[in-house]
Order: structure tokens, then C-alpha cells, then sequence
């Protein structure tokens, strides 16, 4: 341990700034206030219950399109997040204006026309109503204050760095740390600032407040602890590495890990070690977790419970990738997530599984630390999906898809061939983090260790009080959840792709959408897409609610009026797509009949409303290669892929494996 000798300066200036006014930061029960994962020792665990299904009834976007690693906080009348700061319009050339449907990779710009999608985008190339990010403001914040009712905007303050770390709130003030090295206090009702500290280098770890201390960690190796009663700095802690996980305080003992691959145990009044124990890896995008006489922590795949007062081991729990965000325990159960794409629930006495989620296969990786009110486990998995979980057996209880990004298409076509979902078998979920190769240091990675930056492999994490929920979205736009509001709104099936194999060409056409009651006639054979109907065939479409989202057990694909079954049917929630897979095995694997086929997806989401639309096609077994409407022959070497390509023709897409 260090005592604090040098940067005096700082320690005025942070008094002088401080005031009477911020003597007693402890929650202030009269205006509400919200600790980073909850509460000091990290339980994750709101107090209290909310009932299902949550539905979406407001959303404020930040006007600038990409990720947020803060959790954002709240108190009784505001929320505050952090959203990425909005690039100039006159910088991005982008006006107003709709989406436009991606592309499918692989098709040349040639074959497009009816029922087919557009051109495919080149390099540099944009799209109407996209927020681009200019190269000098990619990496900056804006914090934003909005009434936790309505959404409306209350504040926002350009802080001109890039924040990560979680927020906390308390007694009216909002704690937070930055890329500048300081540690920022702002005022939670005007959005001024209070006062801002320097450290030597990025403060990533959301300040921890307790018993009117304030303790950081920052990428300066140190570990700060700010007496904020007394007006006075009352120790610092110096490790080997940088220090981006949040504290956290047990009877007396502050317990902090370091990427120097330890884990600390600190006497809160005066920073001398209890203990210190090797985690055995600087792979740690965890804060630690008090669990009874355990501390818990994440380092690579491993999940750690040590003992608090020694360090000693009690378990160890190993996942198949690497394990972010914190910890939660209730019942005697610790709930952690990976990026294997699995929770798991865990025995906190012997360290053993006693579910996951999913129950066999995996899925998109879990990216942020659970949260544990009444009997559920919400969890944000992937870029867009928001589950609830109960925690008895892991059942879905509820679960919500968020917007998707608007991006330009970058996937390139194979030699010969198209891109399509993952085939089966395949990693669906990143590979292990590890230290990037020779060449320097590539994007991503930090420049002083090496290491993933937290911004590539965490996200935002939800935060619940009282009968709402919110959540930041990839997209930058803060989303407003209230537990039993009224939903009227029906799921919408957007437009099918058809992807198939013919002449060993694989192939994939946009179909459009027919909704339930429409009007206009059933279309006839020169109207549709004419097709082989051999297998294997894929038919995918994206199905929409922005109310309470869509209940998995809730669809039904029909093909002519009958339904199939279910093993035919695969949902990707992290994109809320739902797959139809004709692909028959043995004595059945005939080819779909001759003549028009009409396949309806069916719909429902979590208040039971239920939309459905329906695409057509028309199956010729004579034909070599499928026919648009109006066209009376395929070009030859035209297909998916560009003619005269090397290579055998890549193989379809395929969905994940399993709902």
C-alpha cells in the first residue's frame, strides 16, 4: 500500500468542490438513488417483484446508431444512460429518410427485379436514414437524463470522453467515470457539474458508495478510496495493472480484482492487505460478488468463490468461453452468463450446475450482468434480446427482441456461392478472447495490456425499480419497459426469404408479404417465384412486436393450410427470425408437389395477440433453375455467386440449432 504523498492540488480542488451539501452521499431514500449492480456487496438482487409480461411504452434515442457499455442508473423521477455521441449531419451527408431492405449476399446487382432484393452496397456506399459515426466522435459520450414516465428528455451533457463504466446515483447526485481519467460527479437535476477528480489514467470501474465512501478503480494500477464525510482522501491501493472492476464491501473489507491476474482484499480504513489471491488469468470483465462468507468472481471461463476472510478456493466453476459481467446469487443459487451463450445457474455450495439456459444448444453470447427480482433472472443476450428466466429451473418466462442496427451490408459473397445463418454445427458464439498476434495493436484491443476492451465483449445491462424496466439498445436509444400496461398491438411478419439449392447454385429470393385479410386475389403462377422443389429448402422471415415482444411457443408455420411440425421450425430470438426447414430425411425425402404452395406464419406475443401473413410460390419439378415472374429463362453461369468464379458453391444457409 501507498499513502496518498503526491497530487495534493487534486485533493483541494475535490474538497473545495465537494461543498457541504455533498457530505452524506449515502441513498437518499426521499429522492431514490441506484447502486451499480444494486447494492454494495453486488447480489444483483431488486427488491421485491414485477409482473410479466413487461411491455415497451416508451423509447428515447440518443440520434446516434451504436453500442453503450455503461448500465445505466435512475432514481424517482429520472433515468440516466449513456449513449454514444451523435455524429454532425453535414459530416455524414445523411438526410431523413426510410431503411431500405439489405441485400442478400451473394446476388449480383444484375439479377435484381421483382421479388428480388437491391443491389448489393460497395464500399463507402451509405443508405438513406443512417447515423454514421465521423472518426473523432466515435468514441464519445453524451450522458442524458430522461423522466422515467414518459421518456422525455430532461438534460443531456456532452462530456467530450468515452464513458464504460456503470453509473450510480445518490442524494442527487450522479457518480461516474471516463476515458479522461477523471471521476465525474454531476448534478441530477440540472445536469451541471459538481466536481470531477483526476486520476493518472481511464477511470473504467463504476465508483462503488458506501457508508459515505467512495471507492474507484482506474487504469493507473490504483484503487481509491474518498472519505466524503471527513472532506478528506483517505487511502489509495497501487496493483501491478489496471483496475476496471467496481469494488465491493464486506464487513469491513473492500474486495477488488486487478488485470495483474489478482484478486485484493483491502481494509476499508486504511487500504492495507488482507489478503491477495491469484486468479490465474488478466482475462477479468467481472466486478466481484459477495455470496454469504464468499467472494465470487469471473476470470476467463472460470467462475471463483473464495473465501472472504482467507482467499482460499472454495470452487471453481468453468463455462466454455470467457465469462463477463457480475455475478448474482440468491436461494443459495450464484446466476452467471458467457460468452458461450449460456446462464448458468450454479450450486453456491459445491459449485455445480443446477440448470442453463438454453438447455442443450447455445446461443448468442450473454454480454452483461444478470439481475435477480422476485422469481425471475432478467439477462441481456446478444446485441438485442432481453430474457427472463425463472430461477428455480431456468424456464422462459418473457423475453423481448430489440430494434435492430441499420447497417450496410458487409458480408461478401463466397467463391461461388451465397452467405446464409450458420450451418449446423458450427460456432455460433466468439472464440476465446485471448492476446491478439504480432503487427501491434489491432482495434479493440487495449494499447497498454493488450487485452479486449471492455466495449468489445460487454454491453449495457438492464436495471429494474418498481414496476419498470430499461434497458440501452445497440441502436443508442434508451428503451422504457412497465410491467401489465395495456398491448394491442399485433405481431408483424415482414417479407420471407426463400433460400434453396438447384444445378449445385444456391440461391435466395425475397418474397413479399401477404397479410391476413388482404383483398387482392390469390396470385397465380406467372405472379410468383417458380422453383424445383427439391430439398433442402429454407424459408425465414423476421416477425416484429415492439409491444411486449414475441412468445416463442406462440408460432406456427402452415404450409397449404396444414401445420408442420415442430421440429421443422427453428426461432433465432437474438434476431427475432423464425425458420421454416423442408428438408425431409430417408424414404420421405420427396420433393415438395407441383402447383402453387402457400406457406403462413402465425404470430403471438407475450398478451396474446396474434398477426400473420402468408408467401406464395410456385413448385415446377421440370424446372433446372427457379423463374421470377415474367421471366422465361435463367441466363447461363448466372446464380449466386459471380460468374466464372473459382470454387465449388457454398452451401446454404442454415438457422441455429434448436429454439
Amino acid at each position: 500500500m501507498r499513502t496518498m504523498k503526491t497530487r495534493l492540488c487534486f485533493v483541494a480542488l475535490l474538497l473545495a468542490l465537494l461543498g457541504a451539501g455533498s457530505v452524506a452521499l449515502a441513498q437518499d431514500a426521499a429522492r431514490g438513488g441506484w447502486t451499480y449492480l444494486v447494492d454494495a456487496e453486488h447480489t444483483g438482487m431488486i427488491p421485491g417483484n414485477i409482473p410479466l409480461p413487461l411491455v415497451l411504452v416508451w423509447k428515447y434515442s440518443s440520434g446516434a446508431a451504436a453500442p453503450s457499455v455503461s448500465t445505466p442508473a435512475l432514481d424517482n423521477e429520472r433515468v440516466y444512460f449513456v449513449g454514444p455521441k451523435p455524429a454532425p449531419a453535414a459530416a455524414t451527408g445523411m438526410g431523413p429518410g426510410g431503411m431500405a431492405a439489405p441485400p442478400v449476399p451473394g446476388m449480383p446487382p444484375a439479377m435484381a427485379g421483382p421479388g428480388m432484393p437491391p443491389p448489393m452496397m460497395g464500399p463507402g456506399m451509405t443508405m438513406p436514414g443512417m447515423t454514421m459515426q465521423a472518426g473523432a466522435d466515435a468514441k464519445k459520450s453524451v450522458l442524458y437524463a430522461v423522466d422515467r414516465q414518459t421518456g422525455a428528455l430532461a438534460w443531456k451533457l456532452d462530456t467530450d470522453v468515452e464513458i464504460t463504466c456503470g453509473l450510480a446515483v445518490s442524494n442527487g447526485i450522479v457518480f461516474f467515470g471516463a476515458s479522461d481519467g477523471r471521476l465525474w460527479a454531476v448534478d441530477a437535476v440540472s445536469g451541471n457539474k459538481s466536481f470531477r477528480f483526476d486520476a493518472r489514467m481511464a477511470i473504467r470501474s463504476a465508483p462503488l458508495l458506501k457508508d459515505n465512501m467512495l471507492y474507484v478503480g482506474s487504469d493507473d494500477h490504483r484503487i481509491y478510496a474518498y472519505d466524503l464525510q471527513s472532506k478528506t482522501l483517505s487511502w489509495q491501493f497501487d496493483t501491478n495493472a489496471p483496475v476496471q472492476s467496481t469494488p465491493v464491501s464486506y464487513r469491513g473489507t473492500i474486495y477488488v480484482p486487478s488485470q495483474d491476474g489478482y484478486m485484493y482484499a483491502l481494509r476499508a480504513e486504511n487500504g492495507s492487505v488482507v489478503w491477495r489471491q491469484s486468479l490465474a488469468t488478466n482475462l477479468i470483465y467481472s466486478s466481484p460478488m459477495i455470496e454469504r462468507d464468499k467472494v465470487v468472481i469471473a476470470a476467463g471461463p472460470y467462475l471463483i468463490a473464495m473465501d472472504a476472510r482467507s482467499g482460499d478456493r472454495r470452487w471453481v466453476f468453468a463455462a466454455s468461453d470467457l465469462i463477463v459481467g457480475t455475478p448474482a446469487a440468491a436461494d443459495r443459487t450464484v446466476f452467471i452468463g458467457s460468452r458461450d451463450g449460456v446462464l448458468y445457474a450454479i450450486n453456491d455450495l459445491t459449485g455445480r450446475p443446477v440448470w442453463r439456459y438454453p438447455a442443450a444448444e447455445a446461443g448468442p453470447p450473454i454480454l452483461s450482468s444478470p439481475l435477480l427480482v422476485g422469481d425471475m433472472v432478467l439477462v441481456r443476450r446478444g446485441e438485442r434480446n432481453v430474457v427472463a428466466l425463472r430461477q428455480s429451473d431456468g424456464q422462459l418466462l418473457w423475453q423481448y427482441t430489440l430494434p435492430a442496427l441499420p447497417e450496410v451490408a458487409s458480408a461478401q459473397p463466397g467463391m461461388g456461392g451465397m452467405g446464409g445463418a450458420p450451418m449446423p454445427g458450427a460456432p455460433t458464439t466468439p472464440g476465446m478472447l485471448g492476446m491478439p498476434g504480432g503487427g501491434g495493436i489491432p482495434a479493440g484491443y487495449e494499447p497498454t495490456t493488450g487485452l479486449p476492451t471492455y466495449s468489445t465483449v460487454m454491453r449495457s445491462g438492464p436495471i429494474i425499480q418498481g414496476n419498470r424496466a430499461f434497458v440501452v439498445g445497440d441502436d443508442g436509444a434508451l428503451y422504457g419497459f412497465t410491467a401489465q400496461a395495456p398491448d394491442a398491438l399485433k405481431p408483424e411478419v415482414k417479407e420471407g426469404v426463400l433460400q434453396l439449392q438447384a444445378q449445385q447454385q444456391q440461391y435466395a429470393y425475397t418474397l413479399r408479404a401477404v397479410r391476413a385479410g388482404a383483398l387482392a386475389p390469390p396470385p397465380t403462377k406467372d405472379d410468383v417465384l417458380q422453383i424445383p422443389g427439391a430439398p433442402p429448402l429454407y424459408l425465414h422471415a423476421e416477425i416484429l412486436d415492439p409491444g411486449t415482444g414475441i412468445n416463442p411457443e406462440h408460432l406456427q408455420v402452415l404450409l397449404d393450410g396444414k401445420v408442420v411440425g415442430g421440429e421443422q421450425l427453428y426461432f433465432e430470438a437474438e434476431k427475432s427470425t423464425l425458420w421454416w426447414v423442408y428438408d425431409p430425411a430417408g424414404v420421405a425425402a420427396t420433393n415438395l408437389p407441383n402447383g402453387m404452395h402457400k406457406v403462413t406464419i402465425r404470430a403471438g406475443d407475450w398478451a396474446e395477440n396474434t398477426g400473420e401473413a402468408s408467401v406464395y410460390f410456385f413448385v415446377d419439378n421440370a424446372l433446372s433453375a427457379p423463374k421470377l415472374p415474367g421471366q422465361q429463362q435463367m441466363p447461363t453461369g448466372w446464380g449466386p455467386g459471380m460468374p466464372g468464379m473459382p470454387g465449388m458453391p457454398g452451401a446454404p444457409g442454415m438457422p441455429p440449432t434448436g429454439r
